[in-house]
């Protein structure tokens, strides 16, 4: 049976390293450095969910939620917010740029799991393309 791919994005090595060792378990895992990495690689890999830090050099989470719901490619892609930041203002921004959910780090890995896999099921039958 062929496994969802999820694509990780942060800027720290070290959350990265963990997130995929995380991931993997269940899931196959590609990374990106940042969120404009992680848009040319969303757009390249089509994966099934992103992962993504909010704050990162470049383009921050925010900036790839703007840019892959601008993008008809992968405008349909859940996209999942990994933080530390509670402020209400950018939960409610990701919110409405369609953020699928929100992780606070550190990251609990059985919620984490639970999310992707609750996410990845109800794009069942939508075009990818």
């Amino acid at each position: 049976m062929k496994r969802h791919r999820i694509l990780v994005v942060d800027d720290s090595p070290t959350i990265r390293v963990k997130m995929l060792e995380l991931l993997s378990t269940s899931f196959d895992c590609f990374e990106a450095i940042n969120g404009k990495d992680g848009f040319e690689k969303a757009l390249l890999e089509r994966p099934d969910a992103v992962v993504a830090d909010l704050e990162m050099p470049e383009m921050d989470g925010i900036g790839l939620l703007r840019a892959m719901r601008a993008d008809g490619r992968t405008q349909r892609i859940p996209v999942v917010i990994a933080t530390t930041v509670t402020a209400i203002e950018r939960v409610n921004e990701c919110r409405a740029l369609g953020c699928a959910g929100f992780v606070l780090k550190p990251v609990q890995k059985e919620y984490l799991l639970a999310k992707l896999r609750q996410l990845i099921p109800s794009r069942a039958g939508q075009p990818t393309s």
